[in-house]
């Protein structure tokens, strides 16, 4: 089956993390975690011709969380709780993207069910 889902580069990250929301550890993840973290990936392709040291630097620079706070509607200390929950579940490591979440823009994402009877 394919399902072509119109969408821009703002809100892809948004799309694919709420389709992966099924499984886990995706469902462990709150509203506001899947917004930050949609944010979080939507700077990294922002910012994808920088080199990875350089890239996650600019991502997580005081002006960028500004910017994810602002955009969330969300105070400092809300941003840094929900900060803080990425790193816990995983998704961020320190002030880094675990590179096993990582999102192309625009790239399929496929999916195998594995039948276990």
């Amino acid at each position: 089956m394919n399902l072509k889902i119109p969408t821009n580069s703002k809100h892809y990250y948004r799309y694919v993390i709420e389709l992966l929301s099924v499984f886990p550890p995706f469902n462990q993840m709150r509203t506001r975690e899947k917004l930050l973290f949609s944010e979080i990936l939507y700077y990294n392709d922002l910012y994808k011709d920088l080199s990875e040291e350089d890239r996650m630097e600019l991502i997580f620079s005081q002006n960028n969380k500004k910017k994810m706070m602002t955009t969330m509607g969300v105070k400092r200390a809300n941003f840094y709780s929900l900060m803080t929950r990425l790193r816990t579940l995983g998704f961020l490591d320190d002030n880094k993207i675990n590179p096993r979440y990582i999102f192309k823009n625009g790239e399929s994402i496929n999916i195998k069910f594995e039948i276990n009877e």
